[in-house]
């Protein structure tokens, strides 16, 4: 990503709402390459009723789990599915599909056929 985009990201991928970048002053859960503060429950909030999918390794430090449970929580679409992967691994951050690639491949397969439907 180029450094002069000044675009809230999370690992080279914007984050968006609306065609607009993400960002919160008053609480953040990351914060961007530019040391911009994101706010993730924001984003899953502005992002509305689309589908969503939250993947999350069990014993992630980084990441916690109980993250991605909240954002699936906070989530109002009637497509959205949360895949939590334990096995080896999982105390990886971003190892989910490592950890479980089977599962990991069959759960996103099958919300993509139901989210493409709509």
């Amino acid at each position: 990503m180029n450094t002069a985009n000044k675009q809230a990201s999370i690992q080279g991928y914007p984050i968006l709402a609306k065609g607009k970048p993400v960002r919160s002053r008053k609480s953040a859960d990351a914060t961007d390459q530019h040391g911009s503060k994101l706010n993730a429950l924001l984003a899953v909030r502005e992002i509305g009723k689309r589908p969503m999918m939250f993947i999350a390794a069990a014993h992630d430090k980084r990441m916690p789990s109980d993250i991605a449970q909240r954002l699936y929580e906070a989530s109002i679409g009637e497509t959205r599915d949360l895949l939590i992967i334990d096995g080896p691994g999982s105390d990886i951050h971003g190892h989910a599909y490592q950890t479980d690639p089977k599962t990991y491949i069959s759960r996103v397969a099958q919300f993509l056929e139901i989210a493409l439907r709509e």
